[in-house]
Parts: structure tokens; sequence; C-alpha cells
């Protein structure tokens, strides 16, 4: 239908400016007495709000009564005025006699009683309004319909400006009664003297519509083109504004002439006529009107553009549902799940994820890490469905599974889940498949290889596979030479090996050859690492930019200022400031802030328990429990899941364990230790001993019970020596701390092993002591 409307452009560039910034939208609105037809009786009996000429009528009948059968001059002057109905100036100049005649309070009473405000309540349509993201509201209408629809608006909170002295408190979107206001705002502007001395009177009111004519586009809806309103404010912009007047669009069923919508347009009035509907004349003439609106404000409605900070989340529905106008699917908005009802084997369902994940990867919003809530989404999406992922996965060939494992590591890198928890072993096998024939692989396939073969470095890093690591670190340094973004990935990964490693020379050198190249927010991860080192000042210096990037940024920066002993007095205005922006940057669906400290919280409280395959509750009653069965397999570790996602938050989002005196991730990330020993003790103790301060913390007594070292096997044992034996060599505080540290771990392992293994194992635990420690 929009395709045969003449005015359809129009009306598109008035929703491009409703929806183009958020909260509200550069569309002001002026509406007129037509748009309050739309009202609905309280009573069935109540038929349709009075306009103009219902008014003009009863002023001219109590003027100039009738004398039947006479041909009076006061007759023959009723019989004039009643045919000049509709026309502007005889509105105002009945208006200006009426209150001469009777006085103002006359003309007030005569105002109220014939527009019943109370006797009608704000229709669909005016609901519908108040909803879209206006800029303003201004109204020429004396009723409270819009102020009483604006109340009850789910989506926008409006002030009411009724009185120029209002204007200073009120704050947009606000509903700007500029011609009075019923029961008690007077007056009510309605003569020819209101109209001639309203810029006089109202200078405030004319001023402000005037920065809204300019700062926005200007609608006029609820007009007719005689309209005395809408002749005087649209007059008064041209007159005002001169050749810089907007062009201003008058919306409605307008019936207009070619001469007149001619006339219009050379006012810089661009009449968009609902009259011109292809099905307008299909409607029902007592509803033409009504739905013409209806049309328009549909219109509207369906132009909304998909809100990046919903994503993966489908588009929302329309409130109400959309009648006359269809909805165009939003090319930014992610695809829907599949149906089940439409899947028929796994093979088939991995393709139409495929599909959804391309998509939704295509129009990522950008988060450095996406807001937590989003990650679980993200992960409860692809739990739910992870057997036949896998399945599907297996049954694909080989170039086909290259590009879903690809989409599916995407997803799961932004759902902060390890791969060794899903399809590491899938990976694997595929990586060693291809590898031989990566050269022939096409450009897009060989980048995607590319991915998945960083994803594996990732995983062998936090899964402790030296092995595994360096052949994939060593694969990838040469085919990463052309990949800006691949090969800081994989410096930073390398990185984040050496600090596990307490390689400190190792770490100090590739820092320093660390040269950014690719996204800036690599010179906040690398700050974070320079940060451990204990290089605040060198760390501190780098910054970065973007709403995402900012966020973490701030929280960065906030810590650094807070960690400087001695100037936390002056610091603390410069925080608060950092404070207040991050309000700003959450509103704008980047809680990074947020998201930490909310995790910092969640991980405090104890671990959930794991799940078994049955499981007791004892009931109320004496004797009766509820027996629960958990069917398929039960791994521990995704009853931990929120810990392996609170160290990818910390890796990803490139914070310091501390910063100077301030400790920034290392309780996040000593909560996760304490959340994975129990199910991954390896990986929990590499986490502890990045976090801890020294084997003489409550911490390490905490989580180093006999039970505890018991599961950790030598070969682990003896690993975990290694790693900080150069660095206790060094009789560093740290280092030694970290090899005491480890040494216990030793020590309680043999012991809760028994003598046998102690035995076994003192020659190795000897050669391993520091002779200068």
């Amino acid at each position: 239908m929009m395709n045969s409307f003449s005015d359809a452009p129009q009306v598109a560039r008035i929703a491009e400016a409703l929806w183009a910034r958020e909260p509200v939208g550069s569309a002001a609105l002026l509406v007129g007495a037509g748009f309050s037809r739309n009202a609905t009786p309280v009573r069935a009996s109540g038929g349709t709000m009075p306009d103009w000429n219902d008014i003009y009528g009863t002023m001219v009948n109590q003027l100039y009564p009738a004398n039947s059968g006479q041909a009076t001059d006061q007759n023959q002057q009723r019989e004039r005025l009643l045919k000049q109905s509709g026309a502007t100036s005889a509105y105002l100049r009945v208006a200006e006699e009426f209150e001469a005649q009777f006085g103002r309070n006359a003309l007030d009473k005569l105002i109220l009683a014939n527009v019943p405000d109370r006797q009608f309540t704000p229709g669909k349509l005016h609901e519908m309004l108040v909803q879209l993201p206006w800029a303003d509201i201004m109204t020429t209408n004396w009723d409270t319909l819009l102020e009483r629809a604006a109340e009850s608006a789910e989506e926008r909170v409006y002030d009411i400006l009724r009185t120029v002295e209002e204007i200073p408190e009120a704050r947009a979107p606000r509903v700007i009664k500029l011609h009075g206001s019923f029961p008690s705002h007077r007056p009510f502007v309605f003569t020819e003297e209101d109209f001639r001395t309203y810029p006089a009177r109202f200078g405030a009111f004319v001023n402000l519509a005037q920065q809204l004519a300019m700062e926005n586009t200007l609608v006029l809806l609820g007009f007719s083109g005689d309209d005395p309103n809408f002749l005087f404010w649209s007059g008064w912009v041209r007159d005002r504004l001169g050749p810089k007047a907007p062009l201003i669009y008058l919306v409605g069923a307008l019936g207009l002439s070619a001469p007149k919508r001619k006339m219009l347009e050379s006012r810089r009035i661009q009449p968009i006529d609902l009259a011109k509907l292809e099905m307008f004349e299909t409607w029902p003439k007592s509803q033409q009107m009504e739905n013409a609106h209806r049309w328009y404000l549909e219109c509207l409605r369906a132009a909304e553009p998909y809100r990046a900070k919903r994503w993966p989340r489908p588009a929302a529905g329309f409130v109400p549902p959309l009648v006359h106008v269809s909805p165009v699917p939003d090319s930014r908005s992610p695809m829907p799940d599949p149906r089940s009802s439409d899947i028929n084997t796994p093979v088939q369902m991995v393709r139409e994820l495929v599909l959804q994940w391309r998509q939704n990867r295509t129009i990522y919003p950008g988060w450095i890490v996406p807001p937590f809530d989003t990650s679980q989404l993200l992960w409860r999406r692809l739990s739910m469905r992870l057997d036949d992922i896998i399945s599907g996965l297996r049954a694909l060939d080989e170039d086909e599974r290259l590009d879903a494992l690809f989409e599916l590591n995407w997803q799961q890198e932004a759902a902060l889940v390890p791969l060794a928890l899903t399809v590491d072993d899938v990976v694997l096998e595929l990586l060693d498949a291809l590898i031989g024939r990566y050269e022939q692989l096409p450009p897009e396939p060989a980048r995607q290889f590319r991915a998945l073969a960083l994803a594996i470095l990732r995983h062998a890093r936090e899964e402790n596979d030296a092995g595994l690591h360096k052949r994939w670190s060593d694969w990838l340094a040469p085919w990463l030479a052309e990949d800006t973004e691949g090969l800081e990935r994989l410096t930073y990964d390398s990185c984040l090996r050496l600090r596990a490693d307490f390689d400190i020379d190792g770490l100090e050198a590739a820092l320093k050859k660390w040269n950014v190249q690719g996204d800036s927010f690599w010179l906040l991860r690398k700050a974070a690492l320079l940060a451990d080192l204990g290089r605040d000042e060198e760390a501190s210096l780098l910054s970065v930019a973007s709403w995402s990037r900012e966020s973490f940024a701030l929280l960065f920066r906030s810590s650094v200022l807070f960690g400087t002993l001695g100037d936390w007095h002056e610091n603390g205005p410069v925080r608060d400031r950092f404070d207040m922006r991050q309000e700003e940057l959450q509103a704008r669906g980047c809680p990074g802030r947020s998201d930490f400290f909310n995790l910092m919280d969640r991980l405090a409280q104890p671990a959930p328990p794991l799940k078994q395959e049955r499981e007791s509750t004892r009931r109320f009653d004496l004797g009766s429990i509820y027996r629960t069965f958990n069917f398929g397999p039960l791994d521990p570790r995704i009853d931990r899941l929120l810990a392996y996602q609170a160290l990818r938050f910390q890796e990803e989002g490139g914070l310091p364990l501390r910063i100077g005196h301030a400790a920034v991730a290392r309780q996040v990330v000593f909560e996760a230790a304490r959340w994975l020993m129990d199910v991954a003790p390896t990986r929990a103790i590499d986490a502890f001993l990045l976090a801890s301060p020294g084997s003489t913390s409550k911490q390490f007594d905490a989580l180093f019970s006999r039970s505890m070292i018991a599961r950790v096997n030598a070969g682990e044992a003896d690993r975990l020596i290694d790693r900080v034996r150069e660095e206790a060599c060094r009789c560093g505080k740290n280092g030694a701390a970290l090899l005491d540290g480890t040494a216990q771990i030793r020590a309680r392992n043999r012991f809760a092993r028994g003598p046998a293994h102690a035995a076994s194992r003192s020659k190795v635990a000897g050669d391993r002591t520091c002779p200068t420690c």
C-alpha cells in the first residue's frame, strides 16, 4: 500500500526522524482539534467530540437567535454567518463578538459546555500516539485527552506543561498545552484578539515552539487547511524564521485540490493527504478519519529500528498489533530460534542454527564483553540443544563442518563458555583433518580455520596442555602476518600463557615487543598485563574509546585513581564523574561495570551444589521424601559455569588483578578458583596462584584442604612447582611466596596420598628445591 501512496516518501522521512535517536527522536508533534474526534465516549450514546464548526454554530445561534417566520436583518445575518462555517476569519470574529456581547466568563463557560472533556476518554489512537518517541508533543486543544493518555503510557514518561511558569521545571518529552487547558488553565485561546496578542502575552511558549521547530522535524496532526490554529502557527513559523523555516508536515485526511496543495507547498508546508490512500474509499464513512490516522501511526510504529542492546533476542512485537500496515523486517534484527516442529534431524537443526548464528554474528553490537545476562542467554540456547548439535556436526562433511564450528565457536566466545565444556574434541579432529590442505582453502574458510586454531590455543592454555599450546602457537605465527586482529589475539594469548607460567622476563619482553596495530581495546588488555607486572604508571597512560570500550576503560581508570595512595581526596571527584558516566553507558546497553560487581557478588556466595543422578529432598510430612532423577550426562563443570565465565570476563575485559594498592579483578579470580576447586582443581589452582598474595593467606588454607590436594595428581604438582621455580630463584617476595605455596601443594599432595607415594616422590621433590631460597 505504501508503494501506491504518493506521499509515502514523506511518511518515511518523518519515521526516520522519529526513531533517529534514543530515548526520544528528532520529530516534534503539534496536535489539533481533529484528533480529539478519536476519543472514546464514556457512554455508548456519547457521539464524538465537537469540533470548531459545532462551537461556531452554538455561538451564532446565541448571538443571533432565530425569529421564526420573519425576514429580519438578524435572521439574514444569522443565515449569512452560518453559511460561512468553515471560514477561518468567521470563527475568530464571531468568538470576538460573543466575548464583547456576553463577557469572557460566558465565552469560557460556552467552551466548557460544548467540549465535554470528562464525557470522553482517550481512544486507542491517543494511546498509540503517546507511545511513539516524539521529542515533544504540543497541542492547541483545551481538552485533557493527550495528558490522560500520557499518564498511562508504558514506554514513555511525559511532563505536562500547562503554563509558561512551568517551563523551567518540565523535561522532555512534554505535553505542551499552548492554548490553555481544562478545567482552569486560562485563557482558552479562541478569539481574534487572543491570536493577535498571543506572541506578546505568551512569548515563552512562542520561543519554545520556535526552538522545537528549528531543532526537529515538525509534524501537524488533526488540523484542516483552514484551521485557525494551523494558519496561526504555520504562518508564525514562516514569519519568524523566513527562508530558514524548516519544512512542516501537515498530516490528515485533507482531501486537497491540486491548487490548494500547491499553495501549501509554496509556504513550505508538505501535505500528507491520507484521503489519497488506496483503501480510503473502501472504509465506512464513519471510520475513514479514524482508520486513516491509525494507518499513519502504524506506519511510524512499524518503522521502529531494532534496538541493538536487545541482541540476540528478535525484535519485539507491536502493541497494539498492526492492523493496516505490514511490518518490514529489519535487516539488523536477529533471527528467531528455529522451530522444533520444522526440524527432523540433527543435521537439519545444525544447518538452521548456522543461519541464525551467522546473522546474529554479523549484527553483533560490538560489545567488548556482552552484558552478562546476554552471555547466559546464549549459553542457555546452546546447552538445551548441545547433544543434537554435536551429533549433527559429526554428520556434516568437513567443509560444512568448518563453517558450522566457526559460527558455534563465535557464539561460545560471546557466551564466555570454554570449549572444554562442549566441542573441543570435534574442533581438534577437524583441524587435524584439514591442516594438510590449509593452503588450498579459499580465503573465507582459511580465516575460519585460523579462528578455530586460536580457539584451540586458548583451550590449550586454559587446560594447561603445553604441548598443544606450543603446536598451534608455532603454526599460527607465520599464517597471521596479514591478519591483524588474529595476530593481536595470538600475542595476547601468548602473554597470558607467560603470566600463568610466572615467566616474568618472557612476559616483559613480549609486552615490550607488542606494538598494537588492531582494535584499540588491545591497548587496555596490554595495560592490564603491565599493571600485573607492577608498571602502573605505564599502564595508566594507555586509553581507548567507544561505549563498550569506554565502560571497561573507565573501570580501569577508576581503579588506577583508587589505587594511588595519598591522592584519594583529589581523585574522589574524578571517580564520581566516572561513576556517573558509567550509569549513562549502562542505559545504552553497556553494563561492564555493573556486570563486574554483580559477578563479584554472585561468586562470593557458596558454590551451588553439584547435581547427582538421584537427589532426595525431605518433605513436610514425616517420612515423606521427594526424589528427583537427573537424566543425561552430568558434567559438574557446567554446574559451576559461572566461574569459567568470570575468568573469561576478566581476560576479555582487560581487567588487571591489581593496580597500585587497589585489587581490581583479584577477588573475582579468587572466588572463581574457590568455585572450581572441587570440579576442576588444576584450573582452580592456576587461578588461585595468580590471585593469591601468598601461602600464608586465609584463602590458601580455606582452599587447599587435604581432600582437595589429594585430587591433584603428581604430574600436576610437578607442573605447578615448575611454573614458579624460576621466579622463586630470584628471591623476590612474590616468587618466594608462590614457591612456598606450591611447595605446600606438593607436601600436602604427598601426605594425602600416603607414605608410599611420598617415598617415591622424595628424590623429585629434592631435585626441585631452590638452593638460593
